[in-house]
């Protein structure tokens, strides 16, 4: 008796299983699935259809799901790619990801379909708007230039790329980075508009710069990187921009042993510094450091709201 139970129960999971592979996307509901357990488990979901939600970041290289708190050190992030025939929204290295129009995408031999309706280009409009250029003129590549921040719950395909130390960039997405998840349904999107200012709208720009003393980090833990942001909160509170200071803490910065950068969220407001190089990871100071701060403003001549 108990072996012909444990029998229906393997049965029951096979079935279970099998309800979620419809030929070109499950049948039913997936499993929904908590972004840091995929994160810090990959392998437990791999091939496996599931619903997950999260952030989705968008710039030159990079079209990855992330979740603030969850990503770790050497693992993984998660690339995404849109099933059906939709091309991803970015340009990235390597290998041919065009696609063929009428045609689903197929990854590992399972074709993947794309769920088409008002949420679904709601969702691909939202991630791909984005300002043509800086206010300054200069190219806009990174995801700081989006009109807006998108969070939304997918339903999809995911696959584990295994970290091997021998070839680490053997996953999915630019250079291999990454795990894998093809999207095949939108089920809720939330997307909050930036302070990017749109392409009508024109600015003059003006650069400042001085001369500052470098921060030493000799003799104490304190991690060249954090003791450059430290500088830089420092030199913004200095030269008026105090009020700027908690936003560049929670938003992300350029920052190296070397060098650190910072355009506020409106690209309104660009510093940086570089540090003097020293062949120790500590530096013992005092040096010279060169910051520089450009500011923009709108031309009066701009279009009224």
């Amino acid at each position: 008796m108990a072996h012909r139970k444990s029998h229906w129960t393997l049965l029951v999971v096979l079935m279970a299983s099998a309800a979620w592979a419809g030929s070109n996307g499950p049948a039913g509901t997936p499993p929904s699935v908590a972004f840091c357990d995929l994160l810090s488990s990959p392998q437990a979901f791999d091939g496996q259809w599931i619903q997950v939600q999260g952030h989705v970041t968008v710039a030159v290289e990079d079209f990855s799901l992330r979740e603030p708190g969850c990503d770790k050190p050497l693992t993984r992030s998660i690339w995404l790619e849109y099933g059906g025939d939709e091309e991803t929204p970015v340009s990235y290295c390597c290998d041919d990801h065009s696609r063929t129009k009428g045609q689903d995408i197929v990854v590992r031999g399972q074709p993947v379909a794309l769920i088409r309706n008002s949420l679904m280009e709601d969702f691909i409009a939202k991630v791909g708007a984005r300002r043509k250029h800086q206010v300054n003129g200069q190219p806009c590549d990174a995801w700081s230039c989006n009109f807006y921040s998108v969070r939304a719950t997918l339903v999809g395909l995911f696959l584990y790329a295994p970290n091997n130390p021998r070839n680490p960039r053997g996953g999915y997405g630019h250079q291999g980075c990454c795990h894998l998840f093809v999207i095949h349904k939108v089920s809720q999107v939330i997307a909050e508009r930036t302070p990017v200012p749109s392409d009508d709208v024109s600015f003059t720009c003006r650069t400042e710069t001085w001369q500052a003393e470098s921060p030493a980090t000799g003799g104490t833990l304190l991690d060249p990187r954090v003791a450059n942001k430290n500088f830089l909160a420092q030199q913004m509170r200095r030269h008026g921009d105090g009020e700027l200071v908690e936003t560049m803490r929670n938003t992300i910065s350029t920052v190296g042993p070397t060098s650190v950068a910072w355009t506020s969220p409106d690209l309104q407001t660009i510093y940086s510094a570089s540090f003097p190089q020293t062949s120790s990871k500590k530096r013992n100071g005092p040096g010279t450091v060169t910051v520089s701060r450009e500011r923009c403003v709108p031309l009066p001549e701009n279009p009224q709201p």
